[in-house]
């Protein structure tokens, strides 16, 4: 019986460790590189280090699969990391399972762009290096209408019931001069709740100088490089995150100045945008729409022979926020609207 019992109990584990050959984990014959498949994992425990390996997990970046039945690097309580960079990072989701405060060391194209949350069991992030339109039609809301521009080129999906505090970076390639207009206190972190974009309160406050260091972050936040830490949230209260700019002061007096010499309807928009400039009949200038990524939609010169009442076809424009900026002479105009169709 005993015996039967032993064979049993060998089968079983043979089993189990071709489950986890075959459905969780596949070595690349390139570099020692490691894949975790869907619904596959693999846990840290200790310290791993990207640059020599540890234990089961190799040296060198590490793939999990991001969409559907997601892979996973874990953390258990007492594990860490050192050593990642552009070259060694987890290209796609890492899940911790203890409380303390945690960096992920992940990436995406070749860029290691680490995040930060203040403790919280089970919280799982990746990093996207593409625009976070490949994941909404943007419909903003009420909560939107502070809203002035937001990235294109990156977000993070970041997952979690437990209240915790994130910490996101940017370096020379997120184009924070472009989204902040030139005006890097207006920046801020936002998120896609799944039916609207809301400015997530944020602040570039001095962290930990271990911290810093580990997000590969050194010195007072610029254009080039910086962290921002958002207030305390539920990651599963939004699909993902991205950075982006809030309204300044000059950008308010600009939409109250235009208001006070165009008029523009209907707002939200379906199949067609009206300007009546009739206040500036015989001037010259120009028309410009943006989308909330800042590229170029549309654009037109005002002259004499120019009608006042001008018309945009908004039925190739996606749903979503828009700006339009009016130079008359020296002076520009800008005002929000919100192309809105259902489909």
């Amino acid at each position: 019986m005993n015996r039967i019992k032993i064979i049993i109990l060998s089968i079983c584990s043979l089993l189990v460790l071709l489950t986890i050959s075959e459905s969780v984990l596949a070595q690349s014959n390139s570099g020692g590189k490691m894949s975790i498949r869907e619904n596959g994992f693999i846990s840290v425990f200790g310290e791993h280090n990207f640059m020599k390996g540890s234990g089961l997990v190799p040296a060198g970046k590490i793939k999990t699969e991001r969409s559907g039945a997601k892979g996973y690097l874990n953390f258990v309580t007492g594990s860490s990391w050192i050593g990642a960079s552009d070259e060694n990072f987890v290209d796609g989701y890492v899940r911790v399972y203890h409380k303390e405060p945690f960096i992920f060391p992940v990436g995406d194209n070749n860029k290691f762009r680490p995040v930060a949350i203040s403790g919280g069991a089970k919280t799982t992030a990746a990093y996207f290096a593409e625009s976070p339109a490949t994941r909404t039609s943007e419909i903003p809301k009420e909560d939107s209408k502070s809203l002035e521009r937001i990235s294109s080129r990156e977000y993070w999906d970041i997952g979690g019931s437990e209240p915790v505090s994130i910490t996101f970076t940017w370096d020379a390639t997120s184009n924070i001069a472009n989204i902040t207009n030139g005006t890097l206190k207006n920046l801020k972190v936002i998120g896609w709740t799944g039916a609207q974009w809301k400015v997530i309160d944020s602040g570039m406050d001095e962290i930990e100088k271990s911290v810093a260091n580990q997000l590969r972050i050194q010195g007072k936040p610029s254009f080039n490089q910086g962290m921002i830490t958002t207030e305390e949230l539920i990651p599963d209260d939004y699909e993902f995150f991205t950075l982006g700019a809030t309204a300044g002061e000059a950008e308010v007096r600009s939409i109250e100045d235009f208001n006070s010499q165009f008029t523009m309807y209907p707002n939200p928009v379906q199949t067609e945008l009206f300007v009546d400039l009739k206040k500036m009949s015989g001037k010259k200038g120009f028309l410009k729409i943006y989308n909330l990524y800042g590229q170029l939609i549309q654009e037109r010169v005002y002259d004499a022979s120019s009608e006042d009442l001008q018309v945009f076809d908004a039925t190739n424009m996606d749903n979503g926020m828009y700006k339009l900026h009016i130079k008359i002479d020296t002076k520009v105009y800008a005002s929000k609207f919100v192309v809105h169709r259902l489909y």
